[in-house]
């Protein structure tokens, strides 16, 4: 009865690991495969899948590993931090992993800052923006964004810019002008956005605002 009972385990844990392994739970298919491995040493279908199983955890870990880093370079954090969650999920002591999704998650939340920071600025809450951006120049020093937005805000509070600066900026002028061919077409609403690309350059505008 016991070896019948050891037999009936062996084939159970094998059917589990299979199944693990084929759902890529690699490290529930070598848990179970080393506990069928303790009860019959030289099972050959074992041994194998246990070979298997490594390989292809390894194998998808140097894929990751690949996709992760290239999702950072690409600025795609979120991607970055999914692809080193399913590295730590095979691999849970890789400390170099750790490292990397905590510094990739930290440039996540700077990013989700610096994105709050310019839709405050293109709201007209300037200082609120400012604040904002003011934190992520804390954590990156050479954050050129941030500084860019920085002085922006400080431009615009300073004192409003006058419709003669619009005039004379020749990338600006042509869609103040085409704000104003639409208002007379009564195309508002497209009128009122090319006003709005206007004050993102030039916020605080007088002529600008009163004309939205």
């Amino acid at each position: 009865q016991m070896e019948r009972d050891r037999e009936i385990s062996i084939i159970s844990y094998y059917d589990q690991a299979r199944s693990f392994f084929d759902r890529h739970y690699y490290p529930a298919a070598i848990e179970v495969l080393e506990k069928l491995i303790r009860l019959d040493p030289n099972n050959a279908d074992a041994i194998q899948l246990r070979h298997a199983t490594e390989a292809a955890m390894s194998t998808e870990i140097a894929i990751s590993l690949s996709r992760a880093q290239g999702a950072a370079n690409e600025g795609q954090y979120l991607r970055a931090v999914e692809h080193y969650t399913r590295i730590l999920e095979l691999d849970p002591s890789n400390a170099a992993v750790q490292q990397a999704r905590l510094a990739i998650e930290s440039r996540l939340e700077l990013s989700q800052r610096v994105n709050t920071a310019i839709d405050l600025y293109k709201l007209g809450q300037y200082s609120d923006s400012r604040r904002l951006f003011l934190e992520v120049l804390q954590v990156d020093k050479g954050h050129s964004l941030a500084r860019e937005y920085v002085k922006r805000i400080d431009n615009a509070l300073a004192a409003p810019p006058a419709l003669q600066a619009i005039e004379n900026d020749k990338d600006i002028w042509p869609l103040y002008l085409e704000g104003l061919r639409l208002m007379r077409e009564k195309e508002y609403q497209r009128a009122i956005e090319m006003w709005e690309r206007v004050l993102d350059a030039y916020p605080n505008n007088a002529s600008t605002l009163e004309n939205i």
